[in-house]
């Protein structure tokens, strides 16, 4: 949705539009109804929007939430894309979901 080159990255607003999308297809029950698997790939670090902390805490509380409301695990596997993109950030957030962090360098 409206990505441009050398824009910021927000990673705080790409899992809020990640986990609406998933909120919405969960109340019109128009998936398998088995696990949720979310991709999330970067080749850069915040630079805009909420901060590292914040972005961990927003996925570990709608993690907890889709478990709770709907029933649904969710998995997030991340790829780090780039010798300069985040590794922390991705790799906790896979780690804390199941999931598993892939970092693709440059070469």
């Amino acid at each position: 949705k409206n990505l441009r080159l050398g824009e910021n990255t927000n990673f705080h607003r790409a899992f809020l539009e990640a986990f609406s999308l998933l909120e919405r297809t969960f109340q019109v029950e128009s998936t398998t109804g088995c696990h949720v698997a979310v991709l999330f790939m970067t080749d850069g670090t915040i630079t805009t929007g909420p901060g590292s902390n914040e972005v961990i805490q927003l996925v570990e509380e709608k993690r907890e939430e889709f478990l709770t409301d709907f029933g649904r695990t969710m998995t997030i596997f991340s790829f780090s894309l780039g010798n300069r993109a985040d590794e922390a950030v991705t790799k906790t957030i896979a780690c804390s979901t199941g999931g598993i962090w892939i970092p693709v360098g440059d070469n």
